[in-house]
């Protein structure tokens, strides 16, 4: 096994552990799995930064509630490295997400809509000496719809100590 999605129950004597899902074991495969989030149909949620040799740079994986599970594969140019997670807007029926780079920058942020169809809302490191930040991390949403989060990297004056940044869909 090289991860496992699993649930835990409260029960008397503590907590039940349930297996929901085993992430097949591949040569070459590093898997650094992202936070579990839940939408409100119950399919789970969850982030690779990568999953076998063929797809390297990372999916997003959807665990439908009759435990088949359903990939979304960055291929590269739109990203690589998922590794914060999604945000699910319920309202939009979107998913938002970090890639921590891809081959045009160093990170996005992203969105995959109800088709599964992804798209780039922003890159980073646009701007001269990257003050607009490189390498996000996970995401917030507030009620408006606007998504905040942070940068390990870039930011005013050359410093690098990185950004908080808004993006609003």
């Amino acid at each position: 096994m090289a991860g496992v999605l699993y649930k835990l129950t409260p029960s008397s004597g503590g907590w039940t552990e349930t297996v929901l899902y085993n992430f097949p074991v591949r040569k070459n495969w590093r898997n650094d799995p992202g936070p579990v989030t839940i939408d409100p149909h119950g399919r789970l949620y969850t982030t690779l930064t990568s999953f076998f040799t063929n797809y390297s740079n990372g999916v997003v994986a959807r665990l439908n509630t009759n435990g088949s599970i359903e990939l979304f594969r960055f291929n590269g140019t739109d990203g690589r490295g998922p590794s914060s997670g999604v945000v699910v807007d319920t309202s939009r029926g979107v998913l938002y997400g970090t890639t921590d780079s891809s081959l045009f920058g160093p990170g996005n942020v992203f969105q995959i809509d109800t088709s599964d169809q992804e798209s780039v809302l922003y890159t980073f490191c646009q701007q001269s000496d990257c003050t607009d930040g490189d390498v996000p991390g996970g995401l917030v949403e507030d009620k408006l719809g606007n998504l905040y989060g942070t940068t390990g990297n870039g930011g005013n004056q050359g410093e690098g100590y990185g950004v908080v940044f808004e993006i609003t869909p």
